[in-house]
């Protein structure tokens, strides 16, 4: 005996087209009632229609993503103005993509070329730099140290003030640390 199954109906064109617009309707909605909040990679992917994973991907250029779907997650990032928070990729072990520098007079042309360099190398690999002016002062730069350590700075470059100082916190952290113009007397580091 044969099962009585529903007919499926052949949807026209027409037809497609209306529930498709309905559900974007749906999705703009979704979007016109998060207005003044914070847009997350969870919104670029419910808008863009796939995962968050495929959307973390895209972003991050950690795995091959097919054209069509990373030009669609793309244009979702772009429509919603998504901005990845830095402090939650920080928190998840990728880092800030933040190089800190701490120079000794930003005056002097010397440095002046050394940061437009840092600067320049930094934005081609998508990172930031964090520039900080000691003004040749021992304790003012020890200071930027301390505030420049829990960012979670990837690196840091700096012209040392006094070379017979120690930053016993800098050294404990093992942050990847290059000097230069100067060099601290007392440190093994890249210089």
């Amino acid at each position: 005996m044969a099962e009585n199954f529903p007919q499926k109906k052949i949807l026209t064109s027409e037809e497609v087209d209306a529930l498709i617009y309905k559900r974007l309707r749906k999705r703009l909605s979704d979007f016109e009632k998060m207005q003044g909040k914070k847009v997350t990679i969870k919104d670029v992917a419910n808008l863009a229609g796939f995962s968050i994973s495929t959307v973390s991907h895209v972003i991050n250029g950690t795995r091959f993503v097919e054209k069509q779907t990373k030009e669609n997650i793309l244009k979702a990032i772009e429509e919603l103005n998504y901005k990845p928070n830095i402090v939650a990729r920080s928190l998840k072990g990728k880092g800030t993509k933040t190089i800190g520098v701490i120079i000794s007079d930003i005056r002097q042309g010397f440095f002046a070329e050394v940061i437009k360099s840092i600067e320049s190398r930094a934005k081609q690999r998508d990172f930031n730099v964090m520039l900080c002016d000691s003004e040749d002062d021992a304790e003012k730069e020890e200071f930027y140290v301390d505030i420049l350590l829990p960012k979670g700075i990837d690196g840091l470059i700096f012209a040392p003030v006094d070379t017979n100082q120690l930053f016993e916190e800098l050294w404990l952290s093992e942050l990847p640390c290059v000097q230069i113009d100067r060099k601290l007397r007392n440190c093994e580091v890249d210089f």
